[in-house]
């Protein structure tokens, strides 16, 4: 295993719960803290508790594929065929019939389309995080170089992706040897420009990764 960086989006927290969101993040934390530092202190209640929690905040922030407006998978051209197709090889379905899986599908949001989705993905596989990791191998300025290891708000992601930019057009920038640097370049400002325009935020995160042999 190995660790790879990658730009994962901050949740967007819906302006009608944002006061509840802070209380249950306050609880959350202090469970977290309690679960890093007295394991042994935590009740099944509490972990329950905690899971509760997570839920609760997942239910009060903007999905990023709503805001990108993803088209669902029912709309992909033979998409019945291919749904039948992983229905079949899937080893458990979950007791569901083919017609309730092909329901249970067809509203996803299909990841394959999502206009918020670029060239370089993050290496978790997420097609709305970003391949990091390249940047800092690319960049000759310190400055931004420190400023992509930080959490960025929108305002910074979009005064970031005019910097890259900057240098995209003055050529002040490294060459990759395993891909093309201005593509990647671009595909960055680009995916700078589009989440931070959605209303959300980026942060940096390492993700293990299996060696390919």
């Amino acid at each position: 295993m190995t660790e790879k960086l990658e730009w994962e989006l901050v949740p967007r927290v819906k302006e009608s719960e944002r006061e509840a969101v802070e209380g249950l993040a306050e609880e959350a934390l202090r469970l977290d803290a309690m679960m890093e530092v007295a394991p042994h202190r935590l009740t099944r209640a509490d972990q329950d508790r905690l899971v509760e929690l997570q839920r609760n905040m997942e239910e009060c922030v903007v999905l990023p594929c709503e805001a990108a407006e993803a088209p669902q998978v029912g709309s992909r051209p033979d998409w019945g065929d291919e749904v039948k197709t992983l229905y079949e090889e899937l080893e458990d379905n979950g007791g569901l019939t083919l017609q309730q899986f092909r329901e249970h599908v067809e509203t996803n949001h299909d990841c394959t389309r999502c206009p918020g989705a670029f060239s370089f993905p993050g290496v978790s596989g997420m097609p709305c995080d970003f391949e990091l990791a390249p940047l800092l191998g690319v960049l000759v300025d310190d400055d931004l170089k420190e400023q992509v290891q930080f959490e960025l708000a929108p305002s910074e992601m979009t005064e970031l992706a005019e910097a890259l930019e900057l240098q995209l057009r003055m050529g002040s920038f490294l060459e990759l040897e395993d891909r093309d640097t201005k593509a990647y370049l671009a595909d960055a400002i680009g995916y700078l420009r589009f989440w931070s325009e959605a209303g959300f935020g980026v942060a940096p995160a390492f993700v293990n990764v299996e060696e390919s042999e």
